[in-house]
C-alpha cells in the first residue's frame, strides 16, 4: 500500500475551504488587496510612484537597494496590521 500520495488524500478529504479564517473581519477582495500595496508603496519617499505598477521590480525598476526593500516591506506589513517574525521576536 505504501504512503499515500497528495492527490490520492482528496478523494478521501475532499477541500472544502481554500484557507482558513481566523476573525469575523470580511475577506479581503484581490482588487482591494492591490489597491492599498499600491497606496502604500507610493506614501514611501523611496518609491517613484511614476514606475510604480503591480509588475513593478524593487531593485529593476526601483533602484531599491535590500535595506530600502525591508523598510517598503515593513509600510505594507504595517497597513495590513501583519506582524513579521522579527517584530514577533521582540515582543
Amino acid at each position: 500500500m505504501g504512503i499515500p500520495q497528495p492527490a490520492s488524500l482528496l478523494t478521501h478529504f475532499p477541500v472544502t475551504h481554500l484557507c482558513h479564517r481566523f476573525s469575523d473581519a470580511p475577506s479581503l477582495m484581490l482588487e482591494g488587496s492591490t489597491d492599498r500595496v499600491l497606496y502604500s508603496l507610493r506614501l514611501c519617499d523611496k518609491v517613484d510612484p511614476e514606475k510604480l505598477s503591480v509588475n513593478s521590480h524593487f531593485a529593476k525598476d526601483q533602484g531599491l537597494g535590500s535595506l530600502d526593500q525591508v523598510e517598503i516591506i515593513m509600510a505594507v506589513e504595517e497597513e495590513f496590521g501583519l506582524r513579521s517574525l522579527i517584530q514577533m521576536g521582540r515582543s
